[in-house]
């Protein structure tokens, strides 16, 4: 193999005037290289990397430069020292000159724009070279542009690169017309797997895109999609495509997630689900998407409920429980998700109506119970601190008078109005909370609509079996038998008196 690398790189040397041999003698270069690691370092070690440069910088044949650059790639791919060589910034000129010229044959471009993905992937010493890889006057072709995006992904994002991802995301308005006006895979594919990479933890970049209005965009995109994907297998494998992007855009950033609620996102996802058989991946990636919108997002919380979210997530752990990141993803959804009905409120919460609501919900999680169990805590020790205070002052109050009479000082009046003022918050406590010897009493609730209407259509059903329609019904909470018959006399003699009794 060697000796046939010594004679090819010959043969470059002594066929200038011949382009086609130059050409096939690079192809047998590249074969040789491409199957060895060994190889690769060795054509470098006799310079044959540096002639195949120098021959891509200085022939005027187009076909030449083509392979000199196919070439070059082929070697930095398969050896580092070889993408150590070429890491300089006259090769990254010459890519440069090539995507600039409009006279360059598309082919041509897509071989240069290979060695400059080549060259940035898995290379952290490499210098960001300040390269503007887009011009709005050149119209690049389809087959171009996914050249030109999948560059721009190595160079952001393989790996990570703060300065290359501030640079990349200049194109990002160039991207978000891309998308208004083509929905198309060629272009869709690409674009999504570049922004993809360029936000992935960079919340800069991110706040960028979403200036620009890029996450309307794809938002826009994504229904549009999700609307053809029951009818085009290809719309629907595009949807995933883009619930990618969508996911690296709100993981972690709650007030994007609360920005794309309003399209109805999570609806989507879950009709995505429901579409077509999903593979582990595709399901995977939606289920984390969901997760991520609502994480901290009461909007596409009960969105998800709405949409029978919740079945579809046990169903993830019925049918694959053998996969578990995929079941931890389904756990992360049903998290977020488990104070929802402790919040469905009328009004608004806060320090004086905390416990009458939370007393009053058929639905508590731990949380709120434990805030149940202090206030009413604390309502028994507060009882008894004042009985005992109350029982202490009575007997001081009664000292006091017997011993001085009516021959009060201004001090002793100011202690008796104290007095009086404290027994009298005390006795208004005692008989709001029902006092001691009544503390283990139920307080009293008024039923409310639905219970009411349970009520009817229990006596409907079951007649006044009052146990089975307990049963059979959601009441609140400490309802009994009793109360059930006592608020049906009650309905009969005054709200219904067409019921009979």
């Amino acid at each position: 193999m060697r000796t046939d690398l010594n004679l090819l790189l010959d043969c470059l040397k002594c066929q200038m005037n011949s382009p086609k041999s130059q050409k096939e003698a690079l192809f047998a270069i590249c074969s040789i290289c491409q199957k060895n690691r060994n190889e690769s370092d060795y054509f470098r070690e006799i310079g044959g990397l540096t002639f195949v440069t120098i021959l891509a910088k200085s022939t005027p044949h187009a076909i030449v430069k083509e392979e000199c650059f196919l070439t070059m790639g082929i070697l930095a791919e398969k050896s580092v020292f070889c993408q150590q060589t070429l890491c300089t910034s006259e090769i990254f000129e010459d890519i440069y000159s090539v995507l600039a010229k409009e006279e360059s044959p598309v082919k041509l471009k897509r071989t240069s724009l290979y060695v400059f993905s080549v060259l940035v992937s898995n290379n952290k010493i490499l210098s960001p070279y300040n390269l503007d890889l887009y011009d709005e006057n050149i119209h690049l072709s389809y087959q171009l542009w996914t050249s030109v995006c999948r560059g721009l992904c190595a160079c952001a994002n393989n790996p990570q690169n703060d300065e290359n991802q501030e640079l990349c995301s200049s194109v990002f308005p160039q991207a978000k017309e891309w998308l208004q006006h083509s929905v198309t895979p060629e272009i869709v594919s690409p674009v999504c797997s570049l922004i993809s990479l360029i936000v992935a933890n960079n919340s800069s970049t991110l706040e960028y895109f979403a200036s620009v209005g890029g996450l309307h965009t794809l938002a826009a995109v994504f229904l549009q999609l999700v609307s053809d994907a029951h009818i085009r297998i290809e719309s629907f494998k595009l949807a995933v495509k883009v619930t990618k992007t969508i996911d690296a855009c709100i993981a972690n950033n709650f007030p994007f997630s609360s920005v794309l609620s309003k399209y109805n996102i999570v609806s989507n996802l879950l009709t995505l689900l429901r579409l077509h058989t999903l593979d582990l991946e595709d399901k995977l990636c939606i289920v984390l998407t969901l997760g991520h919108a609502t994480e901290n997002c009461e909007e596409n919380q009960y969105e998800l409920l709405k949409g029978n979210g919740f079945h579809f997530m046990i169903q993830v752990f019925t049918d694959d429980s053998q996969n578990e990141e995929l079941c931890n993803a389904a756990t992360f959804v049903l998290q977020n998700c488990r104070h929802i009905r402790c919040l469905a409120v009328g009004t608004a919460m806060n320090s004086r109506n905390c416990y009458k609501i939370l007393h009053d919900s058929s639905y508590l999680c731990n949380h709120h119970m434990v805030i149940i169990q202090t206030e009413e805590r604390y309502k028994r020790e507060l009882k008894k601190l004042l009985y005992r205070t109350a029982k202490t002052l009575r007997v001081l109050d009664t000292k006091k008078w017997t011993q001085k009479g009516s021959n009060t000082t201004s001090t002793d009046k100011a202690t008796s109005v104290l007095l009086s003022v404290f027994l009298k918050f005390y006795s208004q406590s005692h008989y709001e909370n029902g006092g001691l010897e009544k503390n283990k009493r139920r307080s009293r609730r008024n039923f409310s609509q639905s219970e009411v209407s349970y009520l009817l259509d229990g006596v409907q059903k079951f007649s006044r079996n009052w146990n089975t329609i307990l049963w059979s019904y959601p009441f609140l909470k400490g309802r009994t038998n009793v109360d059930l018959s006592n608020k049906y006399k009650q309905l009969q003699k005054e709200f219904h008196p067409n019921i009979p009794k």
